[in-house]
């Protein structure tokens, strides 16, 4: 079971999906889960390395598709805000005559609850965050073409 965990998990998997992927496949609720990360020590543990490996997939994820001008930014930006507690900070340093430095800070979360949805509400949110960074032949044809000069 750990193996698949971790497999799963790095593929960007969070928790809540791994648990739905196993509930599916073998009916194990979110229940037994939590039961086998208190009663297994390192069934806990590959919870938390999987945590790292999911965390690895999304930044991987933004870094390879920086470019991608059909990356939905929005969407990326509140994934990695709520699997990740990421936040963005702007700070902007004015310096105005006669030397004096003004400071301006902004700092602000993305955060939405999903405990109350249900199954079927979860999968449908997995489906449009799926097709947002999706690498489907549209985008991967819009893409510029690079080439080799000659």
């Amino acid at each position: 079971m750990i193996p698949k965990v971790l497999e799963l998990m790095s593929q960007g998997l969070s928790r809540q999906e791994l648990c739905l992927h196993l509930y599916k496949k073998g009916k194990i609720t979110p229940a037994t889960l939590r039961t086998w990360e208190k009663e297994h020590p390192e069934f806990l543990s590959a919870i938390k390395d999987g945590k790292q490996l999911e965390e690895a997939w999304w930044m991987n994820l933004g870094r390879v598709d920086i470019h991608n001008r059909n990356l939905n930014i929005g969407m990326y930006m509140i994934q990695m805000a709520n699997r990740f507690s990421w936040q963005r900070k702007d700070e902007v340093v004015q310096t105005v005559k006669g030397g004096i430095t003004q400071t301006y800070k902004h700092e602000y979360e993305h955060k939405f609850d999903f405990s109350n949805l249900e199954t079927t509400e979860v999968e449908q949110f997995r489906r449009i965050v799926a097709k947002g960074i999706s690498k489907s032949p549209e985008v991967e044809n819009s893409r510029p073409k690079q080439t080799v000069p000659a």
